[in-house]
């Protein structure tokens, strides 16, 4: 049928973008900034920790690639069940993000000890030139987000008037909006609470910053809109959708965060041809104190 074919599809390219894709650009974005702003790290440890993470995603791709040849003959039973197919690949998105995330971790312990050996010249809590929200995100996205949220607020009290057999609306509802409360938090601390790291170059920082407050409205419109779809087919007995849904949703939050590493990417290639010519912001390389 028309919709485990097209989940099936969703499937294969969610492989092939969390598990060969992503990591191709995260790894080339960690080369990039290691040169400018890890100088401490060993080339020889790095090149260690790369061929690493390179085979940790290779094996969970292969396993993906196995999952996959047990899903096509699965999903040829009349009697499949959604959840379960929902459960595998759920299961197998946390299996992709693994890597990922232990790699994030790693990377934000590096950071804190560079705060904690940093000069106190250096341990500014922000940029002393600070932006508002509207100078990074543009007005229409922030009406997006809001209209998301709304969108599904209203979709939940239409459906609650005649709720249908294990409705959850409320309760997605109430999930949905502490989310939204914790991503506002995470846009404030990135604005105005975010330490600055003494081997960032200031453009660097900017970047960052500005990619990852457009990346949590992006993201809260995609968590909003999933919502609704998911909350949409369990009304119109739909069911049978939800695992394209679901697979659909982590392709395009990962080919979100695939654009953020390339943007940061380039920012980092340009601070290294800065430090070559003399350093970046016209000056040597700080380094923290030992």
């Amino acid at each position: 049928m028309i919709q485990t074919t097209a989940f099936l599809a969703a499937f294969a390219v969610q492989i092939v973008v969390v598990s060969v894709l992503h990591p191709v650009w995260f790894s080339r974005y960690l080369r990039a900034r290691a040169e400018v702003q890890m100088p401490d790290w060993d080339r020889a440890a790095r090149a260690r920790f790369f061929s690493r993470y390179r085979a940790a995603n290779f094996v969970i791709a292969v396993f993906g690639v196995a999952l996959f040849g047990w899903l096509v003959t699965y999903l040829e039973r009349p009697d499949w069940n959604f959840v379960t197919v929902i459960k595998c690949v759920t299961w197998y998105a946390w299996a992709q993000m693994l890597p990922f995330a232990l790699t994030a971790l790693a990377g934000l312990w590096f950071k804190q000890k560079a705060l904690r050996h940093a000069l106190p010249a250096s341990r500014r809590t922000a940029s002393l030139a600070r932006r508002s929200l509207f100078d990074i995100v543009p007005p229409v996205i922030v009406g997006l987000a809001v209209l998301a949220y709304g969108v599904f607020a209203a979709l939940v009290i239409h459906v609650g008037q005649h709720p249908f057999p294990q409705f959850a609306g409320y309760l997605l509802l109430r999930n949905i909006t502490l989310t939204y409360i914790f991503l506002g938090f995470v846009v404030y601390w990135q604005l105005y609470r975010r330490r600055k790291w003494p081997l960032e170059t200031r453009a660097f920082r900017d970047e960052l910053v500005a990619v990852q407050v457009r990346m949590v409205f992006y993201s809260a419109i995609a968590v909003a809109l999933f919502w609704t779809i998911h909350l949409t087919l369990n009304w119109q007995h739909l069911q049978r959708w939800r695992p394209l849904a679901v697979s659909v949703y982590i392709v395009i939050i990962m080919l979100l965060s695939c654009m953020v590493l390339l943007s940061l990417r380039r920012r980092a290639e340009e601070d290294r041809r800065e430090l070559e010519e003399g350093g970046p912001d016209g000056g040597p390389l700080p380094s923290p104190a030992h």
